[in-house]
Parts: structure tokens; sequence; C-alpha cells
């Protein structure tokens, strides 16, 4: 019989309480009394220690298991007040100091927004020809190549020459609206036509444009109204009056979604920009000068927008080398080349508006950076903004408006530069939202078999198949074939903490396509060592020395390395004897070891020391060997010389003992789970929810937590 009950606790109590145990579809919940749960055979211990720092809350924790449960993977999300600055979609905005020019090297605009999801509003154009109104007629302009509605003076009576433009039921959130025109004469300072809008059949807005207003006569214009708000509960008609006093042609009366944007507005823009492409979705877009004088408009596939989802999300544009690229949490999504480069010039930042009018929503942080981060450092930006894993990268960081900086109607940079903003209209907003993600992963071992993508040295799948068959006899490693890139992204996008992952390609490691160049993402699977525990695995030949198409050659090991100040080099040539930790590995699993073993990609390693042997060091150089990635490991054995299948074997063997040494009873260390939430306060009220992973089948469990 199981029992559960749910009992009150502090966060730092509830932020160690971490296991849980999945067994046909039911959630049995253990440690610290959070869910108190008792079941024959199975118990669980916690061992923890918290200590807030300056950048949060530093978790230390040890969970400890007894029996033989089947554990997979733990996904924590936490909920709590997050604070920015809400912008009423209207007039409210941001304006910084003066910013000395910082892009001479490239470019980054990046900001953590949050849409309001009431916002259903989505740019639409209206062809006047298909609403005609009581006067006027409907005509093909030749030189538009379009028809249009004309009004003629002497020949047509002043009234509605458009009219019964429905704005779609329920539409809610800020608008404005743009008419496409021209008049026969641009000298006369009288009214051309005038733009109405019905609230529930009365009048609420409307705007007007002169003749004079116009640039030039008989050439189409656009000319946009003020911004306004539409009520969802609410209907709403357009109408188009002409007062006939000057010829006119109407094309289109259209409503606009825009949505404000950050960077430099102005003359000199430099700008990230948005725009509603779908009730539920935010488009981006990347607004520059070039150094001609000449602008550069790129509007990214809406395809790659911002959903509509509740929770806040990093988007940041970069430009390099006349590149422009688009990231959304973290995620290269497209790239545009031969945009050119910015015309440096000295500007106030922008925040929300007014440029392409205002954002509609909260924006929590804000980075200009006076370079383009790579994807390495967009991956590690989003884990430490998202996840609240690992710190945030400051080189080249020219300004940082974030969480905890706003204060007296002020929005302080961060930086030692203080390029302090100045709120107008803007409010300090606390929202109850997604503050943190993270993922731990149980004794789960991930084998990178990919499909389409070949081994160097090495068959895949003769590789996997040894690894697998003595995973198979350990009850508690449970394993995952990634077979796709998409999968593989995922994983490396989103680590689990202290997983074992182990690449079975041999040299080769397969790289998705949602990475820049192989040096990014190399160091992103050694920066997950570094800050998610991993053990990541390599085995046969030289590691790290291609992708799919790219020859890394040897700066593939060394640039993976150099996160933690490495090298290495794997030329050697050189013959080996099992350690005792070698023998105790294989033997566990019936394996003699091969005595002695010769490699011909032995290690040679430099800035950092082995750990772990499971062949001895010869000539300065290394068969098999674990060396410190900061709180996990990199393991490389070269079995160039045993079968593929025996190399699987060998290698699952040596990541099993090296994991089960790391992690002995099957406990995890979930180290620094929080980092960077330092505006938590005592007394918030936070939510968790822990879901839980067995196989293909997942339950989710939801606690409220005081932080004492």
């Amino acid at each position: 019989m199981i029992r559960m009950r749910a009992v009150s606790r502090t966060f730092v109590e509830i932020m160690l309480i971490i296991l849980a145990v999945v067994a046909s579809g039911i959630v049995y919940y253990a440690g610290q009394s959070l869910i108190q749960t008792e079941m024959g055979g199975f118990s669980a211990t916690t061992l923890s220690s918290a200590m807030k720092t300056s950048y949060g809350l530093k978790i230390s924790s040890e969970t400890f298991f007894s029996g033989s449960p089947k554990i997979d993977s733990l996904k924590l999300e936490v909920y709590g007040r997050l604070q920015g600055i809400y912008f009423n979609g209207i007039d409210s905005q941001v304006y910084t100091s003066t910013i000395p020019f910082p892009f001479s090297s490239g470019q980054t605009i990046a900001a953590l927004i949050l849409p309001d999801t009431r916002d259903n509003v989505v740019g639409r154009g209206y062809l006047a020809k298909d609403y005609p109104g009581s006067i006027g007629s409907t005509f093909y302009d030749s030189t538009l190549g379009q028809y249009v509605r004309r009004a003629v003076v002497g020949t047509d009576s002043p009234g509605y020459l458009v009219d019964g433009m429905n704005i779609p039921s329920g539409y809610n959130g800020p608008f404005a609206l743009t008419v496409y025109s021209k008049v026969s004469s641009n000298t006369p300072n009288t009214m051309a036509w005038r733009v109405e809008i019905y609230e529930n059949g009365a009048l609420k807005w409307s705007y007007s444009m002169n003749a004079n207003e116009y640039a030039q006569a008989n050439s189409y214009q656009w000319y946009e109204s003020p911004s306004w708000f539409f009520n969802g509960s609410k209907t709403y008609t357009m109408k188009l009056y002409w007062p006939g006093n000057v010829d006119l042609h109407v094309y289109t009366v259209s409503v606009m979604g825009r949505r404000g944007g950050i960077g430099y507005g102005g003359a000199y823009p430099s700008s990230m920009i948005f725009e509603k492409c779908a009730s539920d979705r935010l488009q981006v877009g990347y607004y520059t000068r070039k150094s001609d004088g000449s602008y550069s408009w790129t509007w990214f596939s809406s395809s790659n927008s911002i959903p509509y989802d509740g929770k806040p999300h990093l988007v940041a544009v970069t430009l390099s080398g006349g590149t422009k690229s688009l990231y959304i949490d973290g995620v290269l999504l497209e790239t545009v080349s031969g945009q050119g480069d910015i015309m440096p010039q000295d500007q106030k930042l922008c925040i929300g508006g007014p440029f392409w009018r205002t954002f509609y929503g909260t924006i929590f942080e804000v980075y200009v950076y006076g370079r383009a981060l790579t994807s390495y450092d967009m991956d590690r930006l989003a884990k430490a903004v998202l996840q609240r894993n690992g710190a945030i990268d400051t080189s080249g960081l020219v300004a940082w408006y974030r969480e905890n900086g706003i204060s007296s109607g002020k929005w302080m940079d961060s930086t030692s530069n203080h390029y302090d903003g100045t709120l107008y209209n803007a409010i300090p907003f606390s929202a109850n939202t997604l503050i943190a993600s993270r993922s731990i992963a149980f004794q789960k071992y991930y084998l990178i078999c990919v499909d389409g993508v070949s081994g160097s040295w090495c068959d895949p799948q003769q590789f996997y198949q040894g690894a697998s068959d003595v995973l198979k006899k350990n009850s508690k490693a449970n394993f995952v074939k990634i077979t796709s890139l998409s999968d593989l992204d995922a994983l490396v996008r989103n680590p689990p903490y202290g997983a074992v992952v182990i690449n079975c390609h041999g040299e080769r490691i397969p790289m998705p396509t949602t990475w820049d160049i192989w040096q990014s993402y190399f160091q992103s699977l050694a920066r997950n060592s570094v800050d998610s525990g991993w053990i990541f695995v390599t085995s046969i030949g030289y590691p790290l020395f291609y992708t799919q198409s790219v020859t890394c050659g040897p700066s593939g090991l060394n640039t993976y390395l150099s996160v933690v100040g490495a090298s290495a080099d794997a030329w050697g040539s050189t013959s080996h004897s099992p350690t005792s930790a070698g023998t105790q590995a294989l033997s566990a699993y019936g394996i003699t070891p091969a005595n002695p073993l010769n490699g011909v990609r032995t290690v040679s390693w430099s800035g950092v020391t082995p750990s772990y042997l499971f062949y001895d060091v010869s000539s300065g150089r290394y068969l098999a060997s674990a060396v410190p990635l900061g709180k996990g490991f990199y393991l490389d054995f070269d079995g160039s010389q045993l079968s593929n299948y025996d190399a699987g074997r060998y290698t699952a063997c040596f990541a099993i003992w090296l994991h089960d040494t790391i992690f002995p009873g099957n406990n995890v260390k979930p180290n620094t789970v929080l980092q960077n939430v330092d505006w938590i306060a005592s007394g918030d009220l936070l939510t968790f929810y822990w879901t839980f992973y067995s196989g293909t089948s997942s339950t989710e469990v939801v606690e409220k937590v005081t932080v004492s």
C-alpha cells in the first residue's frame, strides 16, 4: 500500500527534495517529508546544506537510494516573483543615457521578455475596394497596378468613400492604423480624408491627413494614426470619410500590430523590433543603418517567432560580418547574410519603444553586447537566464538591465558603465512566472547513435550494441538511444544534471544544425560537464576529430577542453595494462580485460590531471582516463584495437564504474541549483512543478512553498 501526505516546507527544504521513483505510472516521492511515501523494499535519505550567496541560493544536496528503483529523470520548474518593467503598448518606454557606439566588432541585443497573453491583435490590411462607401467609385489605377477607391472633386459629393470595415470579434490589445493613399494636389492646407473608428456603434477615435502633408502629389504614401487599444468585449467598425477638398485615391486601410522593440532608434537605428504575426505569436525583426547611410530591414521568418505561452523567453539578434542571426531561448533559428555593418553613432538606448510603437507586456532583462555572441555564448546565456545554471558572461557586455536593478523611476545599468535608464509611463512589475527550469538525471545514460551519421573508425550500431548489452545488465542504469539530431540538440540545450553521455561514432561527433560553428557546439558539450555534472564519454581514435561535415582535427579536442583552460593531444601509440579500477569495472560484467592493450590514439593531458585510470599511464600517455571538468568529468578510451562491439562494452563498463564512484548508492548531487536569483526575498511564495519521467511515462507534482 502506498500512502502520500503533503507537508508544508520552506523554499530551501523544498529545493533539497529531488527524489522521485516512477513505477507503473505511480509516483513514489521521498525525502525530507515533503511528500512522505511508504513502499515495501524502498527507502531514501537526503543529506543537504544550503547557503545564500550574493548571486542567489546555492544548494548542496545528496540523495541516497536503497533498493532497486528504476529512476529516469526529473524536471523541476520554479514559478515565483520575477521583477521587470511592464509596457502598456501605447506610450511606455525607457530611455537610457547616451551610450558611446560600442559595435566595432559586431553587436548583440538580447532580452528576457513576457508578451501579455491577453494580446490577440494581428496586423491586417483592408483593401479599400472591398469596402465601398456611399460615394466615389472603384477604379483601376495603372500606376499601382491595383483597384482602389477614388473620389473626384466636382463629380462626387462629400461622404464615406470606404465603409463597413469590421474588426474581428474579440480583438484585444494595442493597435495603430495606416492609410495608403494619394492626392491630386499636395498644396492645399485642407483635409484630404478622415478615418473613424466606432466602438459598439459610437464614434471612439478618428485621425485625418491634410493634402499638404503628402510629400508629393499623385504618389502613394503611408500615414499612421496614434496608438489605441481594442477592448475584446466590444465591437469595432472603421470608415474613411472624404470631405471633398481634393481628388483622393485609397488603396488600403491597415491595422498594425507593431510591438516596439529594443535598441537605438531615431536616425541611426540598430534595433530588435517585434510585430504580431498571429494571435499567439510575436515576429522578430532587426533594423539597422549601414555605414554607407542605407537601411537594412530584416524580418526573420514568422515560423521562428516568440510564442505567447505565458512563459518568459530569451530573444536575441546578432550582427557579425554582414550576417544577422536570430536566437530564441539560446537556439539559433535563422541567419540572413549580406546585411552590411552599422553606422557609428552615439545614441540613447530605447527599451520598449517608441520606435515601431511600444511593447505590450513585461521585459525582465536587457543585454547589449559590443560583439556578436556565438551559438556557444547564446547557449550559455540561455542556461544562465532560463535555467539559472551558470554565470552571466560579461565579456563585451556594454549595458545590462536586470530584475533587481529597478529603483526610483530608474532602470539601472548593472555594468560599471552605468548607462541608467529613465522610465516613462512604464511600470515596475512583479510577475508570477517561470524563474528557473532544471533537469536531473537519475542513473540515466544517453547513447549518441544518430541515424544517417556515419562513424569514424567505428560502426555506431556495433558500438551501441556492445554498450547497451552491458547497460542492460545493470538494474539501476536506465539508458536512452539518441537517434536524431533534434533529440541530441534538446539534450545539449537542456542538460539533465548528472547524465552520462556516450558518443557511439568514434572520432566523429554528430552536430545538430542549430549551431553556427562546431567550436560553439563543442564548448557547450564541455560546459554541460562543468555546470551540469555530465560525464561525457568518447571512445576509439582521436576524440572530437570530426563532425558530419567538418574536419576539426586536433583543434576539436582542444576547443572542448579550452572551457577549463586545458589542452591535450591524442597522437600517442603506446601499450597499457589494466589498473585495479579497470579490472574491477570490467570483471563486474564478466569481461576479462585485454592485457596488454595497445592504443594508437592515446592522450597526453595538459592543464588537467586524470582523476581515474582504467589502464595505466605509459610514457606520459593515457589509454583510458577520466579528467574533471567542473562538476562533471570527461572520459576518453582509445578502444581502437578492440572490435567495435567490445569497445562499446569496455566503454560502458568504465562509464558505469565512474558514475557509481562519483554518485555512490545511486545518489544525486544537484549542487548550485539556482544562480542569478538574488531578487528572491524572504516571504516570497514559490510554486514547484516536478515532472518525473520513467520511460515514456511522466507524472507531475505541484507544491507551493514560502521562502524562509
